[in-house]
């Protein structure tokens, strides 16, 4: 018994025009969300230096089969995972240090004893505050890539 598909090389000729397209069509809907954050993150943040604001950036990876973006602040600004999710007893999961300990603060010249810092997520807000433009970004950039494939439009209404 054998099967015979009438159309195959159209179909596999579309499908791949379509992931090309929805490819390129999903790496502007995340550069597009990624700058959202960024800029939200850069308005969100504690803002004792303007350091932490200033370095906040984003970075897009593109493979052949995915596109990242990475959102916060640059190596050399190693404090900001500590604004997002705090320290000592206040650590965002129960994971920081549990006893007191003294620091030295450059800026004013003075030792300090804390048990920590409380969170100030700012990315995290960031991010929560354009969830629903960025759910719709990406359904639009699917549904616009088939459509340009197909002639076709998908809404979500």
């Amino acid at each position: 018994m054998s099967v015979t598909l009438k159309g195959d090389r159209e179909i596999r000729l579309e499908l791949a025009s379509l992931q090309q397209v929805t490819s390129l069509a999903m790496a502007k809907a995340i550069a597009l969300s990624a700058a959202r954050v960024e800029a939200t993150a850069k308005e969100l943040c504690p803002k004792d230096t303007e350091a932490l604001a200033k370095s906040i950036g984003t970075e897009m990876v593109m493979t052949p089969d995915s596109v990242t973006a990475k959102v916060g602040p640059t190596e050399d600004i190693e404090y900001g995972k500590y604004v997002e999710y705090g320290t000592g007893i206040y650590a965002v999961g129960g994971v920081g240090r549990k006893t007191p300990w003294v620091y030295f603060n450059q800026r004013l010249g003075k030792y300090f004893t804390t048990k920590g810092m409380k969170p100030r997520p700012f990315l995290f807000n960031s991010l929560r505050k354009h969830k629903a433009w960025i759910n719709k970004a990406m359904i639009y950039a699917i549904s616009d890539g088939w459509g340009k494939v197909k002639g076709m439009r998908w809404t979500n209404k």
